[in-house]
Protein backbone atom coordinates (compact mmCIF):
# COMPACT_ATOMS: atom_id res chain seq x y z
CA UNK A 1 0.00 0.00 0.00
CA UNK A 2 1.28 3.46 -1.22
CA UNK A 3 0.59 5.85 1.86
CA UNK A 4 0.58 9.96 0.84
CA UNK A 5 3.61 12.10 2.24
CA UNK A 6 3.50 13.97 5.88
CA UNK A 7 3.37 16.54 4.11
CA UNK A 8 0.63 16.26 1.41
CA UNK A 9 -1.48 14.85 4.22
CA UNK A 10 -0.42 18.22 6.40
CA UNK A 11 -1.57 20.20 3.10
CA UNK A 12 -4.80 18.37 2.38
CA UNK A 13 -5.89 18.87 6.21
CA UNK A 14 -5.39 22.55 5.77
CA UNK A 15 -7.21 22.74 2.70
CA UNK A 16 -10.21 21.08 4.68
CA UNK A 17 -10.37 23.36 7.78
CA UNK A 18 -10.24 26.15 5.70
CA UNK A 19 -13.23 24.97 3.17
CA UNK A 20 -15.05 24.18 6.58
CA UNK A 21 -14.44 26.99 8.53
CA UNK A 22 -17.64 29.02 8.60
CA UNK A 23 -16.93 33.15 8.61
CA UNK A 24 -18.26 34.64 12.15
CA UNK A 25 -20.98 37.76 11.17
CA UNK A 26 -21.31 40.05 13.25
CA UNK A 27 -18.35 40.34 15.31
CA UNK A 28 -18.50 43.25 16.97
CA UNK A 29 -16.35 46.19 18.32
CA UNK A 30 -17.33 49.51 18.94
CA UNK A 31 -16.48 52.88 19.85
CA UNK A 32 -17.99 55.88 21.78
CA UNK A 33 -19.58 58.04 18.94
CA UNK A 34 -18.39 60.44 20.81
CA UNK A 35 -14.66 59.55 19.90
CA UNK A 36 -15.66 58.30 16.61
CA UNK A 37 -16.97 62.23 16.27
CA UNK A 38 -13.86 63.39 17.37
CA UNK A 39 -11.73 62.07 14.64
CA UNK A 40 -10.72 64.57 12.16
CA UNK A 41 -9.40 62.98 8.86
CA UNK A 42 -9.40 59.34 8.10
CA UNK A 43 -7.70 57.17 5.47
CA UNK A 44 -9.69 54.24 4.37
CA UNK A 45 -9.06 51.59 1.98
CA UNK A 46 -10.44 48.38 0.75
CA UNK A 47 -8.46 45.64 -0.65
CA UNK A 48 -8.92 42.14 -1.70
CA UNK A 49 -8.83 39.31 -4.63
CA UNK A 50 -10.04 40.94 -7.87
CA UNK A 51 -11.31 37.42 -9.10
CA UNK A 52 -15.07 36.53 -8.28
CA UNK A 53 -15.80 33.68 -6.28
CA UNK A 54 -18.19 31.03 -6.46
CA UNK A 55 -19.09 29.05 -3.11
CA UNK A 56 -21.55 26.64 -4.73
CA UNK A 57 -19.65 22.85 -3.89
CA UNK A 58 -17.93 23.94 -0.99
CA UNK A 59 -21.72 24.64 0.65
CA UNK A 60 -22.74 21.18 -0.20
CA UNK A 61 -19.76 19.78 1.57
CA UNK A 62 -20.50 16.55 3.39
CA UNK A 63 -19.00 14.64 5.72
CA UNK A 64 -18.87 11.85 2.83
CA UNK A 65 -14.99 12.27 3.06
CA UNK A 66 -14.47 11.77 6.81
CA UNK A 67 -16.62 8.74 6.72
CA UNK A 68 -14.68 6.82 4.31
CA UNK A 69 -11.08 8.18 4.80
CA UNK A 70 -10.86 10.25 8.10
CA UNK A 71 -9.79 13.90 8.13
CA UNK A 72 -7.71 13.12 4.83
CA UNK A 73 -10.84 11.73 3.18
CA UNK A 74 -12.21 14.98 4.17
CA UNK A 75 -9.61 17.14 2.78
CA UNK A 76 -9.48 15.08 -0.20
CA UNK A 77 -13.02 16.11 -0.72
CA UNK A 78 -12.97 19.60 0.07
CA UNK A 79 -9.78 19.84 -2.71
CA UNK A 80 -11.96 18.75 -5.14
CA UNK A 81 -15.10 20.82 -4.32
CA UNK A 82 -12.94 24.16 -4.05
CA UNK A 83 -10.96 23.16 -7.14
CA UNK A 84 -15.11 22.62 -9.10
CA UNK A 85 -16.15 26.21 -7.58
CA UNK A 86 -13.09 27.99 -9.32
CA UNK A 87 -13.53 26.17 -12.33
CA UNK A 88 -17.26 27.54 -12.01
CA UNK A 89 -16.33 31.01 -11.45
CA UNK A 90 -14.34 30.81 -14.52
CA UNK A 91 -17.39 30.08 -16.26
CA UNK A 92 -18.61 33.72 -14.84
CA UNK A 93 -16.04 35.76 -16.32
CA UNK A 94 -17.45 36.53 -19.67
CA UNK A 95 -20.82 37.89 -17.73
CA UNK A 96 -18.33 40.51 -15.58
CA UNK A 97 -17.06 42.91 -18.39
CA UNK A 98 -14.14 43.59 -16.12
CA UNK A 99 -16.02 43.97 -13.14
CA UNK A 100 -13.92 44.15 -10.15
CA UNK A 101 -15.93 43.49 -6.66
CA UNK A 102 -13.81 44.80 -4.35
CA UNK A 103 -12.79 48.58 -6.55
CA UNK A 104 -17.12 48.76 -6.31
CA UNK A 105 -17.15 48.84 -2.69
CA UNK A 106 -14.26 50.67 -2.15
CA UNK A 107 -15.77 53.51 -4.48
CA UNK A 108 -19.14 52.96 -2.81
CA UNK A 109 -17.86 53.05 0.99
CA UNK A 110 -15.99 56.29 -0.08
CA UNK A 111 -19.19 58.02 -1.15
CA UNK A 112 -21.34 56.84 1.56
CA UNK A 113 -18.40 58.18 4.46
CA UNK A 114 -18.01 61.44 2.59
CA UNK A 115 -21.87 62.19 2.70
CA UNK A 116 -22.05 61.92 6.34
CA UNK A 117 -20.47 64.93 8.30
CA UNK A 118 -18.38 62.48 10.85
CA UNK A 119 -16.59 60.90 7.58
CA UNK A 120 -16.54 64.23 5.22
CA UNK A 121 -12.66 64.10 4.84
CA UNK A 122 -12.26 60.46 3.97
CA UNK A 123 -9.35 59.87 2.10
CA UNK A 124 -8.88 57.03 -0.25
CA UNK A 125 -5.30 55.32 0.28
CA UNK A 126 -3.65 52.25 -0.16
CA UNK A 127 -2.11 52.83 3.22
CA UNK A 128 -2.79 49.52 5.39
CA UNK A 129 -0.78 50.28 8.61
CA UNK A 130 -1.00 52.74 12.01
CA UNK A 131 3.05 54.08 11.45
CA UNK A 132 1.95 55.44 7.82
CA UNK A 133 -1.40 56.47 8.45
CA UNK A 134 0.38 59.02 11.29
CA UNK A 135 3.09 60.05 9.02
CA UNK A 136 -0.05 61.13 6.37
CA UNK A 137 -1.38 63.22 9.13
CA UNK A 138 -4.79 60.99 9.59
CA UNK A 139 -6.30 60.05 13.19
CA UNK A 140 -7.74 56.80 12.22
CA UNK A 141 -7.39 54.02 9.28
CA UNK A 142 -10.72 52.37 8.18
CA UNK A 143 -9.62 49.05 6.74
CA UNK A 144 -11.62 47.01 4.87
CA UNK A 145 -10.44 43.67 3.55
CA UNK A 146 -12.32 41.52 1.21
CA UNK A 147 -11.59 37.71 1.56
CA UNK A 148 -14.11 36.99 -1.27
CA UNK A 149 -17.20 38.37 -3.38
CA UNK A 150 -19.31 36.70 -6.14
CA UNK A 151 -21.84 34.21 -5.89
CA UNK A 152 -22.98 31.34 -3.14
CA UNK A 153 -25.80 29.41 -3.05
CA UNK A 154 -29.05 30.45 -1.96
CA UNK A 155 -30.90 28.85 1.11
CA UNK A 156 -33.74 26.91 -0.63
CA UNK A 157 -32.57 23.39 -1.68
CA UNK A 158 -31.94 24.00 -5.73
CA UNK A 159 -28.97 25.07 -7.53
CA UNK A 160 -30.40 29.16 -7.55
CA UNK A 161 -27.32 31.40 -6.51
CA UNK A 162 -27.22 34.97 -5.25
CA UNK A 163 -24.46 37.76 -4.76
CA UNK A 164 -22.57 37.62 -1.21
CA UNK A 165 -19.54 39.95 -0.21
CA UNK A 166 -17.60 38.97 2.99
CA UNK A 167 -15.51 41.63 4.68
CA UNK A 168 -13.86 42.19 7.88
CA UNK A 169 -13.39 46.08 8.61
CA UNK A 170 -11.51 47.52 11.15
CA UNK A 171 -11.47 51.12 12.49
CA UNK A 172 -7.10 51.09 13.94
CA UNK A 173 -6.94 54.71 16.03
CA UNK A 174 -3.44 53.24 17.74
CA UNK A 175 -1.18 49.82 16.37
CA UNK A 176 -0.88 49.39 20.25
CA UNK A 177 -4.20 49.27 21.16
CA UNK A 178 -7.46 46.71 19.58
CA UNK A 179 -9.45 48.37 16.79
CA UNK A 180 -12.21 51.42 17.91
CA UNK A 181 -14.74 49.36 15.84
CA UNK A 182 -14.98 46.19 14.13
CA UNK A 183 -17.23 43.75 11.84
CA UNK A 184 -17.13 40.35 10.24
CA UNK A 185 -19.89 40.65 7.89
CA UNK A 186 -21.36 38.40 5.17
CA UNK A 187 -23.42 40.49 3.04
CA UNK A 188 -26.00 38.97 0.95
CA UNK A 189 -28.08 39.90 -1.70
CA UNK A 190 -31.87 38.89 -1.65
CA UNK A 191 -32.32 38.22 -5.55
CA UNK A 192 -31.57 34.22 -6.17
CA UNK A 193 -31.13 32.98 -9.85
CA UNK A 194 -30.20 30.32 -11.68
CA UNK A 195 -26.66 30.05 -12.52
CA UNK A 196 -27.74 30.11 -16.57
CA UNK A 197 -29.29 33.93 -15.76
CA UNK A 198 -25.97 35.29 -14.07
CA UNK A 199 -23.95 33.75 -16.91
CA UNK A 200 -26.07 34.33 -19.62
CA UNK A 201 -28.56 37.77 -19.08
CA UNK A 202 -26.99 40.73 -20.26
CA UNK A 203 -25.80 42.87 -17.27
CA UNK A 204 -27.92 41.24 -14.82
CA UNK A 205 -24.46 39.76 -12.41
CA UNK A 206 -23.05 43.66 -12.61
CA UNK A 207 -26.10 45.27 -11.84
CA UNK A 208 -26.50 43.17 -8.94
CA UNK A 209 -22.93 43.12 -8.05
CA UNK A 210 -23.01 46.87 -7.80
CA UNK A 211 -26.09 47.20 -6.11
CA UNK A 212 -24.80 44.90 -3.32
CA UNK A 213 -21.69 46.75 -2.79
CA UNK A 214 -23.72 50.06 -2.51
CA UNK A 215 -26.01 48.10 -0.33
CA UNK A 216 -23.37 46.59 2.18
CA UNK A 217 -21.64 50.09 1.99
CA UNK A 218 -24.07 52.07 3.55
CA UNK A 219 -24.88 49.04 6.45
CA UNK A 220 -21.06 49.48 7.59
CA UNK A 221 -21.04 53.17 7.60
CA UNK A 222 -24.16 53.31 9.26
CA UNK A 223 -22.91 50.49 12.11
CA UNK A 224 -20.28 53.34 11.96
CA UNK A 225 -21.96 55.78 13.39
CA UNK A 226 -24.76 54.13 15.05
CA UNK A 227 -22.52 51.35 16.80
Amino acid sequence: MIFPSPRLVALLIGLVLAACTTTTTGTRTSGSPAHIAGLKRVAAVVHGPPELSVQRDRQRMTTTGALAGGVLGAAIESGARTSSDQSFARTMTPALGGFNGVAALRERLLAALRATPAFANTQGTRITDVATMRLGGFDALLDVEVPEWGLRLCATPSEDLQVMYRARGRLLTSATTPPLWERHEIFVDPDCRPPEVWRNEAGVLRSTLTRAADQFARRLVNDLLFP
